[in-house]
Parts: structure tokens; C-alpha cells; sequence
């Protein structure tokens, strides 16, 4: 395998969940989700976000990255606000990571992201659509450092995840 420690970043609803799962399945390595690591070490993010701010959370998630990192053969599901922190960018874009950008399109996160509503940056909000585009604004210059890209848009999970595979090997 040309990569062994692998990471997927992008927006909330981008898939990286499940992308990540089924690359993990498929190739037989360990699959790591730092939210869902989170969420076993406290509780729900949404909460955590209520209760103590977003700024302890990403120092938390800091943490748990930079003990994910430190693995052999893994394929990690980032949060999509992770790459918000220098020492985050540093880990996943200059390190022995091989980071992947899952780039999706406004419109396609609503599609996905219509119905969700346990997304903290998202959770109440009268028009996803304005609070979308104002993550992506502030997010996208930090994904694209990505070493590869790799549209989503109109396509399934399986076929995202195939496409990463290929470039692995």
C-alpha cells in the first residue's frame, strides 16, 4: 500500500464517515472517526458545543488527532471545523498523513444535510444554506491543502471510497 496513515477532511455532510468505513472494510485497516472518539470520551458534541463552546471542543479534538495520529495503518474521519487549528493543519497536510479533500457542493450538502439536525454549527439554524456557505468560506482555503481531491457531488458513497482506494494502492 503506497499510504498507510490516511485521513479524510471536508465539509459536514461531505461523507467522510462513511467513506472511511468502507475504505477501512475493503482494505482491512483500522478505522478511527475523531468525532466518534470524542463522543465516547464525553458525550455529544451538539451538547458539548452548549456546554462548554466550541473552543474547548476543538482543543479536545486537538488531542484526540494528535493520539490518532501516532497509530499505524488507519483510515481517519475528521470532523469537518478540524483543519481550523494550525497544529491540526500541520498534523494532517505536512505530516506521514496522506490527506483527502472530499469536496461537495453547497447544494449537495443541503440535499444531505436537510434532515440533520445534530450538526452544533448547523443545529438551529432557519437557512443552512447562508450557514453552509459561510463554513465553506472559511474552511475551503485550508481543505484544498489537501494532498488529493476528490468531488462527491452525484456519486455514492462506494464509488467515492473506490476512488480513494485506487489512489492508495
Amino acid at each position: 500500500m503506497k499510504y498507510n496513515k490516511v485521513a479524510l477532511v471536508g465539509m459536514p455532510g461531505s461523507g467522510k464517515t462513511k467513506t472511511a468505513k468502507i475504505i477501512s472494510e475493503k482494505l482491512g485497516i483500522n478505522f478511527f472517526d475523531t468525532d466518534k472518539i470524542f463522543e465516547e470520551k464525553f458525550y455529544s458534541i451538539s451538547e458539548f458545543f452548549k456546554i462548554e463552546g466550541e473552543k474547548k471542543f476543538r482543543e479536545e479534538e486537538s488531542l484526540i488527532l494528535k493520539d490518532t495520529v501516532n497509530k499505524s495503518d488507519f483510515i481517519l474521519s475528521t470532523g469537518g471545523g478540524i483543519i481550523l487549528k494550525p497544529e491540526n493543519r500541520e498534523i494532517l497536510f505536512n505530516s506521514a498523513v496522506t490527506t483527502f479533500y472530499l469536496k461537495t457542493s453547497i447544494e449537495e450538502l443541503l440535499r444531505r444535510l436537510s434532515k440533520d439536525n445534530t450538526r452544533p454549527l448547523l443545529e438551529n439554524k432557519l437557512d443552512k444554506t447562508k450557514s453552509l456557505i459561510k463554513l465553506s468560506e472559511e474552511r475551503e482555503k485550508y481543505y484544498l491543502q489537501a494532498k488529493h481531491i476528490v468531488i462527491t457531488d452525484n456519486k455514492s458513497t462506494n464509488t467515492v471510497a473506490n476512488e480513494i482506494i485506487e489512489m492508495i494502492k
